[in-house]
């Protein structure tokens, strides 16, 4: 029997962040499933000694693509570039583009894609980003979230409980000042208007409900705290990549949604439950709606247009409602994960004439 070849998948998994772990998860299971004979490595390590012993280098997925801090641009510029001085095929796979914002960063990009045998990206602005900042000219493929790939994995609850269930899982924007200010001049004073009125009047409810507080990020850890103290609700949290696998699980329970994370937003989709999303001006979860759930984009709400509508108070509409996006919509977003197949092809004839890593 032939040696197994390897494919590497660099990522975010293991950084903190539940949605980055769910991508790597199901990315890794989708192609052991698809492609015969191969080991897939998940790793967020950028060493050397993994790119040396890669057949394939996969980047994915998620919204990797972001200028923040330059050390991120670095990072998976040099996965890139060493992979390339090897030889050895490399793809972006899921791949999103959150905010580049410095011309250093948007160059870098430009002259590192160049390298590239293929994008396929979670959407058509991700794509757009691509093809006209970054002048990719490369086969580029618009797709959706990989984690839609679980579409037909996922078992529908509805179930019928005392009080309803109201499952929040809310982020915790630590962007920065001067972030904020690139974004949006008034997030901060609108994200301060939200806080607070989360405080106020959260406990006003707490007996009508059953709560369950969802930690997604490492980041949102201490807002999720506050968020269990305020309702007295059940915490649930994942402490490991594989454990990610949960997240749909604990969203089934629920009767209701509300979320400011975008994985939180596909969660709800997923498990077919009434969602409201909230977040800063212009965010992902709005683009997801924009773009594939049409029906939803009512459903993507600012923190300012949050406390000015007083959302809370409609929790009761929310759970009555069909708002987790209608069938036909998330046949869609499944057709559109599975242009993940055209890159899956494309791996699939490199790895027959690929030499093994030990003759690098």
């Amino acid at each position: 029997m032939n040696k197994k070849k390897i494919i590497t998948i660099f990522g975010a998994s293991g950084c903190g962040n539940v949605g980055d772990d769910l991508i790597g998860v199901t990315l890794k299971e989708y192609l052991e499933k698809k492609i015969d004979n191969v080991e897939v490595v998940l790793t967020q390590q950028h060493k050397r000694e993994y790119i040396m012993a890669s057949d394939i280098v996969i980047i994915g997925g998620g919204g990797l693509i972001y200028d923040y801090v330059m050390e991120n641009v670095d990072n998976y510029i040099d996965i890139i570039l060493r992979a390339k001085h090897l030889g050895i095929p490399t793809y972006m796979l899921g791949m999103g583009v959150q905010h580049v914002f410095s011309v250093e960063a948007k160059k870098k990009y430009e002259d590192a894609f160049k390298n590239l045998d293929m994008i396929e990206t979670r959407g058509e602005r991700d794509s757009k980003i691509i093809r006209d900042d970054f002048y990719y000219k490369g086969r580029l493929v618009t797709g959706s979230d990989i984690v839609f790939l679980l579409k037909d994995s996922v078992q529908l609850k509805k179930e019928h409980h005392d009080k309803p269930k109201i499952l929040l899982s809310l982020a915790d924007w630590k962007l920065g000042n001067d972030t904020n200010n690139k974004i949006d001049p008034k997030l901060e004073e609108n994200y301060k208007a939200y806080r607070e009125y989360l405080r106020k009047e959260l406990p006003k409810i707490k007996d009508d409900f059953d709560f369950i507080i969802v930690n997604q990020a490492v980041e949102d850890l201490e807002f999720s705290k506050e968020l269990v103290e305020l309702t007295g609700g059940r915490y649930e949290a994942f402490e490991t990549i594989e454990d990610s696998k949960r997240l749909l699980d604990v969203y089934s329970e629920a009767d209701a949604v509300l979320t400011g994370r975008y994985h939180g937003m596909i969660a709800a989709i997923l498990t077919r439950k009434p969602v409201l999303a909230v977040s800063f001006k212009g965010h992902k979860q709005h683009y997801l709606a924009k773009e594939l759930f049409p029906s939803l984009v009512d459903q993507t709400i600012t923190v300012g247009d949050f406390v000015r509508e007083r959302k809370l108070d409609s929790l009761c509409s929310l759970i009555n409602s069909d708002k987790f996006g209608t069938s036909s919509e998330l046949r869609k977003a499944y057709k559109k994960a599975k242009e993940i197949d055209l890159a899956v092809r494309d791996i699939e004839l490199n790895l027959r004439f690929i030499t093994s890593p030990e003759s690098k």
